[in-house]
């Protein structure tokens, strides 16, 4: 009896090595380390690939142990993941696992030399349908295991990777000619994601998203850079675009660049229906939004010449109307203001007068223009150069806080030997905003 038990003890020991011999974690964890992984598109139709603000390319993989580059997905949809280790000697198991978020499953590796492959595998869920989200490091963990055991215990955490992912409301539109149908600019995609983080409705995703642009705080992503509007009225080669504000080095832009950048969060997350518009005085407008002064205004500012100076010695910088924004004094018909700096592109407001606020916080922004640049949605007008939103029957009042006080041109006269600016008030053709013009 004795004999049998012994034989039992001895059989059961052999049965317990052998079952524990079927995980062993040391092999596991010998040698192999994972040294990439990038992330996909189920369906590559739907891929986003981001821009930098210097417009190269965030392309896979994205994330290495000393790089970790950002990613973007359309709601809805469901990433598809590879993963590469090194320092490989066999083949094992991988999963990749972000609770409550993501699961990947077993899958062995393909082995070649000592490089393993993982994958591609898609992701268990598909983030939600419309919904927009921001994701600051979303991590995956990356466990290995020589079989595909059942047992949770068995699995071993080899690394956690890390990657600031972007989720659109939808496909983003292909307006911007980067690369491809759906690039888009970081900076765009990131401000919009990020406070329209967990938003579904278009109207309130499109609200939410100008928030930085309400608290003059809009800033470039790659550098945290705050974005400021005519900061510096004597910098001539001020940025008029988009991509040139994103790349610039001081990151002053006009109004074209802030209206050319809240329509391209828009269109990145999919929602049409936003336009840039120009805004201007009546008139015929030209191939540059400029309206020309006609004939008898021309005639008109020789007559005031004469009444004003006492004789007529006025030079016309641009046969073109211009508009004042707020603050400006003594705009009686047929004046001719004194403007400090050098005509057009440092002219501001009066002496002591702060103009209206510009983004980045600037209190006294350049004051006259050609024409302007907004932006409209849904009825309603976004000024993001100035940090202002009016419902489109709400015109008069966008008017009265922000921009037209009058319209006219700039003159110039040579007094003693030095050049002198002035801008000549037409008060006739000055209208109320709400019969000011808008262009495409």
């Amino acid at each position: 009896m004795k004999l049998l038990y012994s034989l039992i003890i001895i059989g059961f020991s052999v049965i317990s090595l052998h079952a524990q011999e079927t995980i062993d974690v040391d092999f596991v964890r010998a040698s192999q380390e994972l040294e990439e992984v990038s992330f996909e598109e189920e369906d590559s139709s739907y891929d986003i690939i981001i821009a930098s603000d210097q417009t190269d390319f965030y392309f896979p993989p994205q994330w290495k142990k000393d790089t970790r580059k950002p990613v973007a997905y359309v709601s809805g949809r469901r990433p598809k993941i590879t993963a590469k280790f090194k320092n490989c000697e066999a083949t094992f198991w991988v999963k990749g696992m972000r609770d409550g978020i993501l699961y990947l499953p077993p899958l062995e590796v393909i082995l070649n030399g000592s490089t393993a492959i993982y994958g591609p595998a898609i992701a268990n869920q598909a983030f939600e349908p419309s919904k927009v989200q921001y994701f600051q490091n979303f991590d995956i963990e990356w466990k290995i295991c020589n079989t595909n055991s059942s047992n949770e215990e068995d699995w071993e955490l080899i690394e956690t990777s890390y990657n600031n992912l972007y989720v659109t409301h939808d496909i983003p539109a292909s307006e911007q000619g980067l690369f491809g149908p759906t690039s888009v600019y970081h900076t765009s995609l990131h401000l919009g994601c990020v406070n329209a983080n967990g938003l579904s409705g278009e109207s309130e995703i499109v609200s939410n998203m100008y928030t930085p642009f309400l608290e003059f705080d809009v800033r470039r992503t790659s550098d945290n850079l705050l974005l400021t509007y005519y900061s510096n009225r004597a910098t001539v080669t001020r940025c008029n675009t988009l991509q040139l504000l994103l790349e610039s080095v001081d990151g002053d832009g006009r109004c074209g660049a802030f209206a050319m950048l809240f329509d391209d969060m828009i269109k990145v997350q999919g929602i049409s229906g936003s336009r840039c518009r120009g805004m201007t005085v009546a008139g015929p407008v030209g191939i540059n939004g400029f309206v020309a002064l006609s004939s008898a205004a021309l005639d008109k500012i020789r007559v005031n010449a004469e009444t004003f100076f006492g004789i007529n010695d006025v030079m016309i910088d641009y046969e073109l109307y211009h508009f004042l924004v707020k603050e400006w004094d003594n705009t009686t018909e047929g004046t001719f203001i004194p403007l400090s700096g050098d005509s057009y592109e440092s002219a501001k407001s009066d002496p002591g007068a702060l103009g209206v606020r510009g983004q980045g916080n600037v209190d006294d922004p350049r004051s006259i223009f050609l024409n302007h640049a907004i932006v409209t949605y849904d009825n309603e007008l976004f000024d993001p150069s100035y940090g202002k939103k009016y419902n489109h029957q709400d015109l008069a009042l966008y008017e009265d806080e922000a921009i037209t006080v009058v319209s006219g041109t700039i003159i110039h006269r040579v007094i003693n030997g030095e050049m002198n600016y002035f801008f000549w008030v037409d008060k006739e053709n000055t209208i109320n905003l709400k019969e000011l013009q808008f262009y495409d």
